[in-house]
């Protein structure tokens, strides 16, 4: 947006800048303009120039390379601009930015595009600077005064509270804890809402002092001297360090610390303070006796042999999963959570949508030796089954459900049409007919198994997906209950089709099922000639919840490995040919694409 002005008068502005803030200057405007992370401001040379690392919002590494001149009229030469290309090449980085703040003139400009084609290269005048910072509230509030860009917000504070795992109670900073905090940092006590700490989850643990409805009383360090949102990160990071040094954990213990939005106070008619906080998220660290870890990566990263699909279809955001790239096995994370009151609107609405998947679905009610006969002649196996009279059933095969994020429920009703679905509705109501079974309503089909799940549409509990952990995480209260996670491996194989199938399969359960899992098979047709065996092992492993989901996988998966590699070795005994089918099945039957390497 361009702002009123003769440039000459503009650029006047830059004159309350200096060589120190400048550089701090860019990375907020990287940040808030261009929607930057990750920002490093590196040590400069002595003679204006100054580096800024950051990750752009295409998620590619960014170099900005800062030239500051006192004298603002003065035009960068290419001998300056040439600079940005060389280190692009240096580092290996394919997109970066020149700022300086005197001009850079329209023949330079064009240059400097024309001679550096296999880089995406921009710019950043005086002129434009001034219109960056004029042009936003934010900007302006920390580096306008009226008549100048200069910094104008020198003190920020950064709210924070720290919670035992365990005992799930915050801990009152004081002792020697608070010695240690105030050796390094200037600190003060406050009572802050809940929104400040963004989706917070108040504690569980019995603490009258820290369980406050609706407010929290927390700690705030204070930062002097701040020079703009790239120290924030560096701020967090030595704070962490602290607090790692000291706490004396142990291997099992584990402590979270989440940081509030940083906010700073404005003066209003020369007396009255309004509390103004900054757009940097809100995070949550866990810190154990060896490391400290962001939250997010904590309960999601994994180890590099595992990775995540390049494309899955909408309506099938369920089997959102990571697959071993070595052995070919399955993986899907489940977050149990409560629903944070600004996601309670949305989540009731995803609730909404679940009843409306019930409506669009089929329910049968039969005898146990019907369902038997059923599931012989067709191959059709039920999402699910319900127990009700005595020897009798009902059986369950859900609508697909797509990615939702509209709250037009009637507009999503009108569109929700699955072809394949409705085919296998019409063959299921066909076949029916011969089997002595009946269809019964969604709302019959919900009261039974509202028996056996009182929760079925629960408001208050949200199970969280692999694809919600990963793409909608800010919609999970924070800090996290290690607990609630729950790990699902899945491994599929090829097989002949055999009359046998169920027989082989009850043999299998016999011969594997475990303790310390919940273990399921299930078989699916393609067609006359093939079929595949379908093998699910769920553990908690709530013997290492202080451990990081990616530590647990690493400690527990060559167990599962093993227990897979069994599995297919007496599969084998019953068919010679049959062949692991994980990647291929996602693929052919779910439409879930996941890329290899070694593809």
């Amino acid at each position: 947006m361009k702002i009123p002005g003769k440039p000459k008068e503009k650029q006047e502005y830059l004159n309350g800048i200096n060589e120190h803030d400048f550089v701090y200057l860019v990375a907020d405007i990287l940040s808030f303009h261009f929607g930057h992370t990750d920002i490093k401001v590196m040590d400069g040379t002595g003679d204006g120039k100054r580096d800024i690392y950051s990750i752009n919002k295409k998620g590619q590494k960014h170099l900005t390379q800062c030239k500051f001149h006192n004298d603002i009229t003065k035009t960068c030469g290419s001998n300056e601009t040439d600079e940005l290309p060389i280190g692009l090449l240096k580092f290996g980085y394919s997109v970066g930015c020149f700022a300086t703040s005197g001009k850079i003139s329209p023949q330079g400009k064009r240059e400097y595009l024309e001679n550096y084609k296999n880089f995406e290269l921009t710019w950043l005048d005086g002129i434009e600077i001034i219109e960056k910072v004029l042009e936003t509230n934010l900007l302006k509030k920390i580096w306008f005064n009226g008549e100048k860009i200069t910094k104008v917000v020198n003190s920020i504070s950064i709210p924070f509270v720290i919670r035992k795992h365990l005992d799930d109670v915050n801990i009152e900073v004081d002792g020697n804890l608070k010695k240690s905090i105030l050796a390094k940092f200037k600190m003060i006590e406050q009572r802050f809402s809940t929104k400040q700490f963004g989706n917070y989850r108040e504690c569980e643990g019995k603490d009258k002092f820290y369980n406050v409805i609706n407010g929290v009383n927390a700690n705030a360090i204070i930062v002097e001297n701040f020079s703009g949102f790239a120290q924030i990160s560096e701020l967090r990071a030595n704070f962490l360090a602290t607090i790692k040094q000291s706490f004396n954990l142990n291997e099992k213990e584990i402590i979270f610390v989440s940081f509030g939005y940083p906010f700073f106070s404005e003066i209003i008619d020369n007396s009255n303070k309004d509390l103004f906080n900054l757009p940097v998220s809100c995070e949550t660290y866990i810190v154990t006796k060896n490391d400290i870890f962001n939250e997010y990566d904590w309960l999601i990263n994994l180890s590099e042999d595992w990775i995540l699909p390049t494309r899955c279809r909408s309506s099938m955001l369920d089997d959102f999963s990571f697959i071993n790239t070595k052995n070919d096995t399955n993986l899907l994370i489940n977050y149990l959570s409560k629903i944070s009151n600004e996601h309670n609107a949305s989540i009731s609405l995803q609730v909404d949508f679940q009843k409306l998947i019930w409506r669009k679905s089929i329910f049968l009610f039969g005898f146990s030796k019907n369902i038997e006969k059923l599931i012989t002649e067709t191959r059709l196996i039920p999402d699910k089954q319900y127990d009700t009279e005595p020897d009798a059933k009902i059986l369950c095969w859900f609508h697909p459900r797509p990615e939702f994020y509209t709250n037009l429920l009637n507009e999503v009703e009108k569109e929700l049409f699955d072809e394949k679905f409705e085919q296998l509705k019409i063959y299921i109501k066909k076949v029916i007919q011969r089997c002595d079974i009946k269809e019964v309503t969604y709302e019959f089909a919900q009261k039974i198994a509202e028996i056996s799940e009182p929760n079925l549409f629960n408001k208050n509990l949200v199970l969280h997906r692999t694809f919600d952990i990963c793409k909608r995480y800010d919609e999970i209260l924070s800090p996290i209950v290690p607990s609630n996670r729950s790990f699902i491996f899945r491994k599929i194989w090829k097989i002949p089709i055999s009359k046998e199938i169920e027989i082989i399969i009850e043999k299998l359960i016999d011969k594997f099922k475990k303790d310390n899992c919940e273990f399921f098979i299930d078989y699916s047709q393609k067609t006359e000639q093939i079929e595949f065996i379908i093998v699910y092992l769920k553990y908690r492993f709530d013997e290492f919840n202080y451990l990081s989901t990616g530590l647990i996988i690493d400690k527990n998966f060559e167990n599962v490995s093993s227990i897979f590699n069994e599995i297919e070795i007496e599969i084998k005994k019953y068919f010679k040919f049959a062949k692991s089918y994980t990647k291929q099945y996602l693929y052919e039957e779910q439409d879930i694409e996941f890329e290899y390497e070694n593809d």
